[in-house]
C-alpha cells in the first residue's frame, strides 16, 4: 500500500467533506521513457514498450486499489477502491453524481448529472493545453476514473 499526494480543487474538497464525491477523473498523459512513446492497449489502458519492444501496462499515477491519497493542503486522506481507464464521454449519470456534481433544482428536467459534469469539465478543461492538446468534452480524451473512500484521520 502506497501513499501519494493529490491536489483537489476547493469545490472537490467541499464535495468530499460533504460526502457527495467518491470519484475523480484526470486525463491520461502518455509518457516518453527511453525514447519510446506510450500508447493505449485495446482497453484504453496506457502501455509503454520496453527495450525489447514488448508493451507493459503503465501504473496509474493516482494509485491502485488499497493505496492512500493524501489531499494536499488539507487533512483529507482517501483510499483508492477502483481504477479504470475510459473515454471521458463514457461517464454514466451515477458516476457523474459520484464526481460530486449537483444538478441545479431550477434547471430543466432534461439536465442530468452527466450533462452538468460535461459543463464543469469544459469550464476547467475546455481550452487546449499549453502543449496544444485538446482535452475538452468534445475531444473525448482517455481519462483515469479513480474511485475512493474518505478515511478518518486521527490525531
Amino acid at each position: 500500500m502506497a501513499e501519494k499526494p493529490i491536489i483537489l480543487r476547493s469545490d472537490e474538497v467541499r464535495a468530499v467533506l460533504e460526502g457527495r464525491q467518491s470519484q475523480f477523473r484526470r486525463v491520461v498523459k502518455l509518457r516518453d521513457r527511453t525514447g519510446t512513446y506510450s500508447t493505449h492497449d485495446e482497453t484504453g489502458w496506457p502501455v509503454t514498450a520496453d527495450e525489447c519492444g514488448e508493451y507493459h501496462r503503465d501504473p496509474c499515477p493516482y494509485g491502485a486499489p488499497g493505496d492512500r491519497l493524501r489531499v494536499r493542503e488539507t487533512v483529507l486522506l482517501l483510499t483508492v477502491t477502483d481504477v479504470r481507464v475510459e473515454r471521458l464521454q463514457d461517464i454514466s449519470d451515477s458516476d457523474a453524481r459520484a464526481e460530486g456534481v449537483d444538478v441545479i433544482p431550477q434547471a430543466p428536467a432534461a439536465l442530468s448529472h452527466r450533462t452538468a459534469f460535461a459543463g464543469l469539465w469544459d469550464s476547467i478543461n475546455g481550452k487546449p493545453r499549453a502543449d496544444g492538446v485538446d482535452i475538452s468534452w468534445n475531444a473525448n480524451p482517455w481519462v483515469w476514473a479513480v474511485s475512493f473512500e474518505r478515511q478518518t484521520v486521527s490525531g
